[in-house]
């Protein structure tokens, strides 16, 4: 099977920050997970490694430490249960900020009823009209971490939790 490159996708699709989803797979048996180029540019992940396969951890890693514990938990719960399962968390681009995504998959199991693969897609939330500030919030809310300015921090995380309440 030929695999397209990054840059052909790019020549056929437009940039990947206008595309809007991505698609990925994760052999559990295997611990392979497997994207396409918009998937590997959101978590800042070298396409082509993740289009041959990657540790789920590697990916994980890419998640926002405050997201981190829900996605696993939800995670586990869609290999356990074999439900739809659908999330919003920060990923961690190859420029270091973070931007926010939407999350739907689902885990199949093999014949033996054993979770075998588990398959998703993800959005970009910059569909969302708070996407933009957002985005300046969580990065604002680093920075205020990294220097030490707690009262900052508590009123940016204050505003990235009404920012993620549906209207």
């Amino acid at each position: 099977m030929r695999r397209i490159s990054h840059d052909i996708f790019e020549i056929l699709c437009g940039p990947t920050s206008n595309v809007c989803s991505g698609l990925f797979a994760w052999d559990i048996l295997e611990d392979r997970l497997h994207g396409d180029a918009l998937v590997a540019a959101r978590f800042g992940i070298d396409a082509t490694a993740l289009a041959s396969g990657i540790p789920l951890l590697t990916y994980l890693g890419r998640i926002h430490s405050e997201d981190k514990g829900e996605a696993a938990h939800g995670l586990r719960d869609a290999i356990v249960t074999g439900q739809p399962q659908h999330q919003r968390f920060r990923v961690k681009g190859m420029d270091g900020s973070y931007e926010t995504v939407l999350m739907s998959g689902q885990c199949f199991p093999d014949k033996d009823g054993v979770a075998r693969v588990y398959a998703g897609i993800m959005y970009n939330a910059c569909d969302e009209p708070t996407a933009p500030l957002e985005r300046l919030c969580a990065n604002a809310l680093d920075v205020a971490r990294q220097t030490g300015n707690e009262l900052v921090g508590r009123y940016l995380e204050q505003a990235l939790k009404l920012l993620a309440k549906p209207n």
